[in-house]
């Protein structure tokens, strides 16, 4: 049972010892591993949130409120043919995969977390590619999207080198 412990609860108890996981020992690192857990899941929820209003935008039938000018509109970036994957909205792989990278991070699976990060910020440079080259306007929640991934992507980056090297 590598990275476990056990400790007794108190004094007066000896014989029933209470199982203790090897990360919520206190310490430095313990705290340290609290903290980038913390931070990729706010970063992951606020990944999610940005994509629920992406996915607004996708069946949004009017005017878009992001439609700011030419270079800013996110209803032509939601509506074009690159908004969808096999009839399913993009926006919803971005939930999926923020949900996902959040359940990983509270769990502390940071091998997992880096490599759904890493396929999510692929993902993002070239639907960023689309808006630019092909599209030539932003979406302002895809802009965000991707900085928030990129975000995550360098937190989870430093958890793995940390979680190296306290191996």
């Amino acid at each position: 049972m590598q990275g476990r412990c056990f400790r007794l609860r108190s004094r007066e108890s000896p014989s029933f010892p209470e199982y203790t996981p090897a990360d919520s020992r206190s310490g430095p690192t313990s705290a340290y591993n609290g903290l980038m857990r913390n931070l990729i899941v706010i970063l992951a929820i606020a990944g999610l949130l940005v994509s629920c209003f992406a996915l607004r935008e996708h069946y949004r039938t009017g005017v878009a409120p992001c439609d700011i000018n030419s270079t800013w509109d996110c209803g032509v970036v939601n509506h074009s043919p690159f908004a969808e994957i096999a009839n399913v909205p993009v926006a919803i792989f971005g939930i999926l995969g923020y949900a996902a990278i959040a359940v990983c991070a509270f769990s502390r699976r940071w091998w997992y977390v880096l490599l759904l990060t890493t396929g999510a910020v692929g993902f993002s440079i070239y639907l960023t590619y689309i808006e630019a080259r092909v599209l030539e306007t932003y979406c302002i929640w895809c802009v965000t999207s991707a900085g928030i991934v990129a975000l995550t992507e360098i937190a989870s980056i430093i958890a793995v080198v940390k979680y190296r090297k306290r191996a």
